[in-house]
């Protein structure tokens, strides 16, 4: 800038030689370091100036919208809404030469909020300046653009000093008023305020969990300039700047929800239960889209199929740099959300692009993507605040799911129905705008493992060596479903623990739970939560339970949870604590090692416990504890490392029950030895089952092992009683080997007589004898014996623990024989002739039936002489079921009728039955040319090899003959 004096005295005959004073556009130190180069003031987008309204020397002003020293209230940085404050100075004025030339200037600061949510603030600063002279007898203006940016600004931030500059800008003054007055008027003329600014003019500021404040102002310096005659161009030739801009930027307006950390959940919209986060089978690596998405199992829609795409892990945020700067410290909690399919849960669902921590401005959009991918230790875009109770009707204790890096929050952009919808994440930049917004608005439910299992398909008993199983829990429990686990790569497993108690109590069915709270350094007090979750954290080292206190909630039963914990420096243990009452207390920066909880009084009886540890250096150590006192708990963690979180959990159980096998992923079936077995004889057994992740140790974060570690929820079998080993009773039917086992039975020690069912399973239905004829087919079972001989008839014995005892029985039946439907009979008179032809020899008395009655009877089967039946007689005799017998063969005997044709003796062999009349033997007809097997026998046992071999223990597979005619010659 240069301003020269009149070289003559006249304004028609006077030169004005002029050198421009000049001014160039603002923030050159920002906009170069944004790779934008320095702009001018030409090249200023078209915003909105609310602080040209202020007068001169107004001083401070916040008239247009931030009112009393806050930030914010804009409704978006594209339309302001005059929202913004500032501070006008007055003329800044000198004398270029004495008596004809005066000079002046004039700076005014606008600060402007022009985009904010419940995380994040951004500010502009617009410095508008104004310049004018007073110039008595001509029409030339004395500033204007000599082409140089040579006058200098900078804004600063609390302080006037390099360490507090927020930037610089550069400018050229020139006064473009059109006109010149009369020289009589005498008249003042200035620009008025001009804009200076340009979009990059800004900077973000995070809320804290306290607020804070800070003042803004600027400082303009003029260089190259003239002042009474003398040439200044020397920096800092002329210096004015502008008053302190004070504001306050508000608190975050919430807290993270910290009883929402360390469980299983879905997460589904206020407006409808059924719509459920849900990765679409996302793998690890994958950025891809999370959607809306309904599933619901069968036609009825009463309850959401199990799915592992809509189940997350909730655990704390795990980078470092949470507090400081951005954030205080007791509301510096923040969750992740890991998907529950990937197996060692090392991914996250993750706010894709960031915010203006890594320069991304999250003004550009309204929505930005919401993906899954791997997760890192420090990436801001995993974690995630909740704002609870944003639901607009105040039942469903809806949060919003803010993301810590840009805070936007995850919405159902422009989804209404549940069809796959891409979910966002999205604000329009203004503190309110998702206030009410059902789209924003999120159910987070705990999914925990229920169901019903039951042991050997509900077996009333169970004998050794019969193994006690427990059921499928992919069958009959949720959510787990087998097909979806296979697809998954089985993320999940099943682990079980085996009780055996004195009675058939059930376990407790109730909702009892183990609360807790915590005292962390450097953070303050937690909020009481379920202690299965957590008490305390496990991701900050700097994060170090100092105190804790335990409580029993939701039991019926009597008794109280008692518990401990060892100093890490002195190494000795605290005074043992119960029912909430405090270890420790806080700010006294104690450090302890170990831990000891135990259950005492009558809810003892019926829980045990399961409690983890995590130390400093050591992850996750897990105990489960049956103690009631504590001398027998066990210590929980390592000593000399340091507690940071500890959870507790309840397991119920049946009354008394104790430990038989403990939890193991390959314990479905109990395997007992002998001795085992006879330990836990004449007991109830009883099966506890739960589903844990399989995450042993993941990748890509510092706590190798996980917070969640299982489903809640443990499902109890219904008992059922155990014998050790009963007495074995074997029974042998028609047989002495395994095919003939027809019956097996089990019992206790002490009085035994035959079964029933045993004889029920031995019995045939041909098995008659001849004098019982037409009683039930039962007349023709022996009975039982303990000798295979048949000799020592069976009535009952005292028996001994896991005695043996054979008994053997078999079936008699009756073969008779009489004449054939058309056959021959005596007849007295008749000459009946050895040929069908006449001159044929002629017989007599060959036709009568076979008398047996005299026969001396030899029974003979298996190696084993028989007792004799005694049931022979004329037509029949008496054998065992299976046994081969030899029948003389008749003289054949024919007759020659009054026709002139021959008739033949035919007679038939036949098992009698209840039914009378008997059963033939074979199909063919005994006769004068009997047909016969190749050996010349034919046996009546008719049972194939495959009906044989169908015999199962305790079941009836008795042997059933078939029809059949026996010839003459043999019969069996």
């Amino acid at each position: 800038m240069r301003a020269d004096k009149y070289e003559s005295k006249t304004a028609a005959d006077k030169t004005l030689k002029e050198t421009p004073i000049s001014r160039r556009g603002l923030f050159a130190a920002l906009a170069v370091a944004a790779g934008l180069g320095l702009l001018g003031a030409d090249d200023a987008f078209g915003w909105d100036y609310w602080g040209q309204n202020a007068g001169i020397g107004q001083g401070f002003w916040d008239a247009y919208g931030m009112l009393k020293g806050h930030v914010g209230r804009s409704r978006s940085y594209t339309n302001p809404s005059a929202k913004c404050m500032g501070y006008a100075t007055s003329w800044c004025e000198w004398t270029c030469w004495p008596g004809t030339q005066q000079l002046r200037c004039a700076l005014n600061l606008q600060i402007e909020c022009d985009y904010e949510n419940t995380l994040w603030y951004h500010l502009s600063f617009y410095p508008l300046s104004a310049c004018g002279d007073t110039n008595y007898g001509t029409s030339h203006r004395l500033w204007y653009d000599n082409g140089e940016d040579d006058n200098r600004g900078r804004i600063y931030e609390d302080a006037p000093d390099d360490p507090h500059k927020i930037l610089d800008f550069n400018c050229d003054l020139k006064n473009n008023y059109a006109g010149c007055p009369s020289p009589g008027q005498q008249a003042t003329f200035n620009t008025g305020w001009e804009r200076r600014s340009y979009k990059d003019s800004s900077k973000w500021y995070r809320r804290t969990g306290s607020g804070f404040s800070h003042s803004f102002a600027a400082w303009f310096e003029l260089r190259d300039i003239r002042i009474d005659k003398v040439w200044h161009s020397e920096w800092g030739a002329k210096a004015f700047g502008t008053g302190w801009c004070a504001t306050s930027f508000p608190a975050i307006p919430h807290g993270s929800r910290q009883d929402f950390f360390g469980m299983v959940c879905r997460v589904h919209a206020a407006v409808d239960d059924s719509l459920n986060w849900d990765v679409c089978n996302a793998k690890s690596s994958n950025r891809t889209p999370i959607y809306q998405q309904e599933l619901f199992a069968g036609n009825d829609k009463t309850r959401p199929e199990p799915n592992l795409n809509q189940l997350f892990l909730t655990e704390f945020a795990n980078y470092q740099e949470i507090g400081g700067n951005y954030a205080d410290a007791d509301q510096s909690y923040l969750i992740t959300f890991r998907p529950a399919h990937v197996v060692d849960g090392s991914a996250a669902l993750n706010a894709w692009g960031g915010g203006p921590f890594d320069g991304t401005d999250i003004r550009t959009s309204t929505k930005r993507e919401f993906v899954i991918c791997k997760y890192t230790v420090a990436d801001r875009t995993c974690g995630w605040w909740l704002v609870d109770k944003w639901n607009s009707d105040g039942t469903k204790n809806a949060v919003q799911v803010i993301s810590d890096a840009s805070g936007q929050a995850v919405n159902r952009y422009g989804g209404t129905t549940a069809k796959p919808t891409q979910l966002f994440m999205w604000h329009d930049g203004y503190d309110t705008d998702t206030s009410k917004n059902k789209a924003s608005e999120w159910v987070i439910e705990e999914v925990p493992f229920t169901g019903k299992l039951e042991l050997n398909s509900g077996a009333e008993e169970i004998t050794w060596p019969q193994a006690p199983t427990c059921g499928d829990p992919f069958a009959t429990c949720y959510p787990a479903k087998k097909e979806l686990w296979e697809t998954m790569g089985k993320p999940t497993a099943m682990i079980y623990r085996w009780y055996a108690a004195n009675t058939p109590d059930p376990a407790p069915d109730e909702d009892a739970v183990v609360m807790g709270q915590a005292y962390i350094s450097k953070t303050g007090d937690f909020m009481e939560v379920p202690a299965y979750r957590h008490v305390g954290t496990n991701f900050n080292p700097d994060y170090v339970l100092e105190a804790f206190r335990l409580y029993l909630k939701g039991t019926g039963y009597e008794g109280s949870i008692g518990y401990m914990a060892l100093s890490r420096d002195s190494g000795t243990w605290s005074d043992a604590r119960s029912d909430g009452e405090w270890v420790g207390q806080s700010g006294a920066s104690l450090r302890w090692s170990q831990i000891k909880v135990w259950l005492q009084g009558e809810v003892a009886r019926h829980y045990d416990l399961e409690v983890r540890a995590f130390q400093s250096d050591v992850s996750w150590c897990r105990t489960y504890v049956s103690a009631t006192d504590a001398e027998s708990a066990p210590a929980v963690g390592v000593a000399g490392k340091t507690l940071r979180c500890i959870q507790v959990d309840l397991i119920p159980k049946p009354t008394d029950a104790v430990l038989v096998k403990e939890f193991s992923r390959d314990a479905q079936m109990l395997e007992l030895t002998e001795d085992e077995a006879r330990a836990v004889d004449g007991m109830y057994l009883s099966c506890a089952v739960q589903q844990e992740f399989k995450t042993e140790k993941r990748s890509g974060t510092a706590e190798v092992w996980p917070l969640v570690h299982r489903f809640h929820g443990t499902i109890v079998t219904p008992s059922v009683k155990y014998c050790a080993k009963k007495s074995l009773i074997t029974y042998y039917a028609d047989g002495v080997d395994d095919e003939h086992i027809v019956y097996i039975d089990h019992a206790d020690p002490g009085k035994y007589t035959a079964s029933d069912a045993a004889t029920q399973a031995a019995v045939k239905a041909v098995c008659n004898l001849n004098e019982h004829f037409g009683d039930t087919a039962s007349s023709g079972f022996t009975g039982w014996f303990t000798t295979r001989e048949l000799i020592d008839s069976f009535g009952g014995i005292d028996l001994d623990r896991g005695q043996k005892l054979d008994l053997y029985g078999r079936n008699r039946c009756t073969l008779r024989i009489d004449y054939a439907d058309g056959s021959l009979r005596p007849e007295n008179g008749v000459d009946y002739k050895s040929q069908p032809k006449d001159g044929a020899a002629s017989i007599s008395g060959a036709l009568g039936l076979p008398d047996f009655s005299g026969d001396i009877e030899s029974h003979a089967l298996d190696g084993i002489d028989l007792p004799a039946i005694g049931d022979n007689g004329v037509g029949h005799m008496a054998v065992y079921y299976g046994e081969r017998i030899s029948l003389a063969t008749p003289t054949d005997a024919y007759r020659k009728m009054g026709n002139g044709t021959w008739r033949h003796i035919v007679c038939d062999a036949y098992l009698t039955d209840r039914a009378g009349g008997g059963r033939p033997c074979r199909t063919s007809r005994w006769s004068g040319t009997p047909r016969s097997t190749s050996d010349g026998a034919t046996p009546i046992r008719t049972a194939s090899p495959r009906q044989r071999s169908n015999y199962e223990p305790g079941r009836r597979r008795g042997l059933r003959p078939q029809a059949a005619h026996v010839p003459y010659g043999r019969c069996a």
